[in-house]
């Protein structure tokens, strides 16, 4: 029980004695405080994710940004709301929904799927941050995985770099299906691509 709650319950115990004439008492009411206690918490927390989901939307950035930091702060509750703002049309909400699940790390592994359709977005920033946060998250790598290994092919360097430093984050076992593609990001003509695809191959014992 939280300590404020033991203080407030003792307080009011020595100013009432008679109502708690036997211990079953004082535990039936301290069960009570308690649960009160949890439901203000739940509603409080259940207000604040309310509120950062329509700041989430905001036209200005830097607002969107506060309310996606929030909403990680908060964790795996928040993780659906950001999932959703990842097919935002407006791309600073997109991108600061990534980095909230971004934050929050593998209990978001549930937003993999949207994030390896963001990989293919047009703008070139949803899809670094899409290609960083899988890295992060380092889940469900028959999806994850398979859709980095093919964003090493992408036009634009820096996401190349991204996709390759995110398959470094992955595990061996989860990186041997895509070898050759590691192995043809090692040839890259960017010596970024080149090292994260080494290391990340040095995970599978591939050459």
């Amino acid at each position: 029980m939280d300590i404020s709650i033991q203080k407030l319950a003792k307080n009011f115990i020595s100013t009432t004695p008679r109502l708690f004439k036997n211990k079953m008492g004082l535990e039936v009411y301290l069960t009570s405080l308690e649960s009160s206690y949890e439901n203000d918490h739940r509603m409080t927390i259940k207000n604040t994710m309310q509120l950062n989901e329509k700041k989430l939307y905001s036209t200005d950035p830097e607002v969107s940004k506060i309310a996606s930091n929030e909403l990680a702060n908060i964790g795996f509750l928040s993780v659906d709301i950001l999932t959703k703002a990842l097919r935002s049309e407006v791309n600073h909400v997109a991108i600061n929904a990534a980095n909230g699940i971004k934050t929050i790390g593998p209990n978001a592994r549930s937003a993999v799927f949207d994030l390896t359709w963001m990989l293919h977005h047009s703008n070139i920033e949803q899809r670094e941050i899409a290609a960083s946060t899988l890295g992060a998250l380092r889940s469900i790598p028959s999806v994850s995985v398979q859709a980095l290994a093919k964003a090493l092919k992408d036009d634009k360097l820096s996401v190349r770099q991204y996709a390759s430093a995110a398959l470094g984050e992955f595990v061996g076992d989860d990186l041997k299906y895509v070898t050759n593609a590691l192995q043809q990001a090692a040839k890259d003509d960017d010596k970024n691509v080149r090292e994260f695809a080494k290391y990340a191959l040095s995970k599978t014992g591939a050459n």
